[in-house]
């Protein structure tokens, strides 16, 4: 390869870097503005992003695959900019047919993050972060480690933050009492080996330091 070609496909790929970056910081900004309108819990993807890296990080992947699944925490939900103002801002639980909408937001999520280009593929952690471990989730309803381990991960953060955190239907469970809530989980909807690791290296004033900070982490 001569120095114009290679000066071409190095410009070509700062282009395609750039255009991929500003893709996901307009996805970004797609979740923020769903969480900061009012449509769900503010801070909640930051704060599943946060919690799922740590427990990436404390299973001893590698940076790539920490980042990975970081991004896919902050993008899990994206998908939900596909259902209409009527679910979004239902203050109490949805029907079961507005469930069924709901359910098909990680297959758009899925869409819209498969052109993200890192080192691993983030658009499989988004469809499949709803899929429980007995095989009884969706969309595909897989079983076991058939589920991306950072999709079953997510899992875990998603659950626990519902846990924690207020809806208009419950008080939220303090600390304590959503760990016992994940145990209860264990095996059923959640991997028992990830429970069991959030309870090793989760104490309560480290996730006290994950919630002080999720708001503070969109753009």
């Amino acid at each position: 390869m001569n120095a114009r070609r290679l000066g071409l496909t190095l410009k070509n790929r700062k282009y395609h870097e750039e255009v991929f970056s500003e893709y996901k910081d307009t996805l970004l900004a797609m979740v923020h503005t769903l969480e900061s309108s009012g449509h769900f819990q503010e801070g909640h993807s930051a704060r599943v992003s946060r919690l799922s890296g740590e427990l990436a990080k404390a299973m001893g992947l590698e940076p790539a695959e920490v980042e990975g699944i970081k991004l896919a925490g902050d993008l899990h939900d994206v998908g939900m900019v596909g259902l209409g103002d009527e679910i979004l801002r239902r203050a109490g639980k949805l029907t079961e047919k507005e469930y069924d909408v709901v359910k098909h937001h990680p297959t758009v999520g899925a869409a819209l993050t498969a052109p993200i280009r890192l080192p691993i593929a983030i658009a499989p952690l988004v469809l499949h972060h709803h899929e429980r471990y007995d095989g009884q989730g969706y969309p595909a309803g897989l079983r076991g480690t058939a589920i991306p381990l950072g999709a079953r991960i997510l899992g875990l953060g998603e659950v626990f933050d519902a846990l924690i955190t207020s809806r208009a239907y419950r008080k939220a469970l303090d600390f304590p009492q959503a760990v016992e809530r994940l145990r209860s989980l264990a095996g059923t909807q959640l991997d028992r080996e990830i429970v069991d690791l959030f309870v090793r290296v989760m104490p309560a004033e480290r996730w006290q330091t994950i919630v002080k900070h999720g708001d503070n982490l969109r753009p």
